[in-house]
């Protein structure tokens, strides 16, 4: 009778420990698959629609925190929002603080009081002296090497009315741009690339380049999920990295999505 229990019993442990096994396996894969999918959703959100925050000749409340500027009043819909704005350095926000600034950003919502509070990374430019008339951004869009044509109306979606305008500003509107024209996030009405990619789209690979007169590259993966969340992808605006818009173009290269 004993020898039969203990039978049973090591039956029992094997059968918890391959149980156990098993689960270990999983778990992480439905997690970064739910995270990618999360992800891909974000990123199509986030850029998909034209929404930036954006507003002229405002002032910081209050010293700067921790890298941090704070702004009030700042128009969000039919109401108004407080918006924190991050920078990776204190430096920079110490710079900025006390004088007039244009923002263009990219928000994200805070746990708590999202309704009234919006956090953002980087997009500041000073106001005084930095206005110029409309200026349309040289863009080349190379999809699998091969340089694509475009209306020149189109494409003076990616303009600026800022002598030295903040990168951000640019990769926001090449991105809608990119998701007008060719889809990229998918759920569009273009339909020319196909929607076999994870994002139902033609493409899954892509990068967007910053080329500087002083030689100065700076460059964005466009299909770059971060950790699934939308505060993650916006982070890497925190240098508040600038160009003037006389001085650089922009090149844009797309893969085709092969299944």
């Amino acid at each position: 009778m004993r020898k039969i229990v203990n039978v049973n019993f090591k039956k029992f442990l094997t059968s918890s420990f391959l149980l156990w096994v098993f689960i270990s396996a999983i778990i992480p894969t439905c997690y970064a698959y739910e995270m990618s999918s999360v992800g891909v959703i974000n990123l199509r959100n986030l850029y998909s629609t034209y929404d930036p925050t954006e507003v002229k000749g405002k002032i910081n409340e209050g010293p700067p925190f921790s890298g941090s500027l704070f702004y009030k009043n700042i128009p969000y819909g039919n109401s108004s929002i407080e918006l924190k704005v991050e920078l990776n350095s204190v430096e920079k926000a110490n710079f900025f603080s006390g004088k007039r600034v244009d923002i263009f950003t990219l928000e994200y919502s805070p746990p708590c009081n999202s309704n009234i509070k919006k956090n953002s990374y980087g997009g500041i430019t000073l106001s005084d002296g930095n206005r110029i008339d409309k200026k349309n951004i040289p863009v080349n869009i190379f999809i699998d090497g091969v340089q694509q044509k475009y209306s020149y109306t189109d494409i003076s979606t990616v303009s600026t009315d800022k002598k030295e305008v903040t990168i951000q500003e640019l990769d926001v509107k090449s991105r809608y741009y990119l998701q007008k024209h060719f889809n990229i996030y998918g759920f569009g009405d273009v339909k020319d690339f196909g929607r076999s990619s994870r994002f139902q789209s033609g493409f899954e690979e892509g990068n967007i380049i910053f080329h500087l007169n002083s030689g100065e590259r700076i460059s964005y993966n466009l299909f770059d999920t971060g950790h699934g969340d939308r505060e993650s992808m916006l982070k890497k605006y925190s240098d508040n990295k600038t160009a003037y818009s006389d001085q650089l173009h922009i090149d844009i290269y797309l893969v085709k999505f092969n299944k």
